[in-house]
């Protein structure tokens, strides 16, 4: 972020912080995406999902968009 790519990735980046850290943390991603950078975030943190613009989840080895019931076309 502090080097200015267009692109960000990011692999559990608030793993091991507190409560009050990770949402800085989430915010900070969601204020690049309001810059314009593409933002690809991979956690298991669920409180992720009010910063995203869309999320996928993985199950049984499928990604699908969060929400959508597996057995849909």
């Amino acid at each position: 972020m502090i080097q200015g790519s267009d692109i960000l990735l990011a692999d559990e980046p608030t793993g091991d912080l507190d409560d009050e850290n990770t949402a800085l943390v989430l915010s900070s991603f969601r204020a690049a995406a309001h810059a314009g950078k593409a933002v690809l975030l991979v956690t298991h943190e669920k409180d992720a999902l009010n910063y995203a613009d869309q999320a996928y989840q993985m199950s049984a080895g499928m990604i699908q968009p969060v929400g959508q019931n597996k057995e849909q076309p």
